[in-house]
């Protein structure tokens, strides 16, 4: 056997080493999840079906089709029905590991341990105002979360990737600065009646 047909041949079998190292079970629920993502991501590209034509407002005065807007951000109608493909090529905003997501609000929550305890939302405050205290981040579609509203957001969001990384950006330096007191409140009720009851909690204690 010649040197470079031994080389393929060991090349070969270490990849097959390394495929076997996840038993059939553990493979073939890898790929299940993967068939059934595609299945409800395409389930909710069905929605669209028929809407190449439709004509959306983009101002007071003007009207576009909605496959002229979605050429804009490379997702392409084919025989009436939104190419799946072009969408996930176009899709801006991923995970790490490179899953489709979009960016969220997130609330922050009091950490707490075990599963007696459930967490609670945790806001700023003021006398004006209570507001709670959230950031920007990335988070993947879950599968049963694909829907048109998902699509639609995640749409824009790769038209504009750079205004939403911003917000992203300023709203996890703007809870990076934060140094005024923190809350989360108890519902107490007495006598039919309800009252919050507000608890400070140290930075520390928050997760998003």
């Amino acid at each position: 056997m010649k040197k470079n047909e031994m080389a393929q041949t060991q090349a070969e079998m270490g990849a097959t080493e390394s495929a076997m190292e996840l038993t059939f079970a553990a493979m073939n629920k890898a790929f299940g999840a993967v068939f059934t993502e595609t299945m409800k991501f395409k389930q909710a590209l069905r929605i669209f079906d028929g809407m190449a034509a439709l004509k959306v407002p983009v101002s007071k005065t003007k009207t576009m089709r909605f496959d002229e807007i979605l050429r804009m951000v490379g997702v392409e109608f084919k025989a009436g029905k939104i190419d799946a493909q072009s969408v996930m090529t176009a899709w801006k905003v991923r995970t790490e590991d490179n899953y489709m997501a979009i960016y969220k609000n997130v609330a922050g929550m009091e950490a707490v341990d075990g599963d007696e305890q459930k967490p609670r939302k945790v806001y700023t405050w003021d006398e004006e105002k209570k507001d709670h205290m959230g950031v920007s981040v990335v988070k993947i579609v879950a599968v049963e979360k694909w829907n048109a509203r998902t699509i639609l957001r995640g749409l824009l969001q790769t038209a504009f990737t750079e205004k939403f990384e911003k917000m992203a950006k300023d709203s996890q330096e703007a809870w990076e600065k934060y140094e005024g007191e923190l809350y989360v409140f108890d519902k107490l009720q007495d006598k039919g009646s309800v009252t919050n009851k507000k608890h400070i909690i140290r930075k520390t204690q928050v997760v998003f």
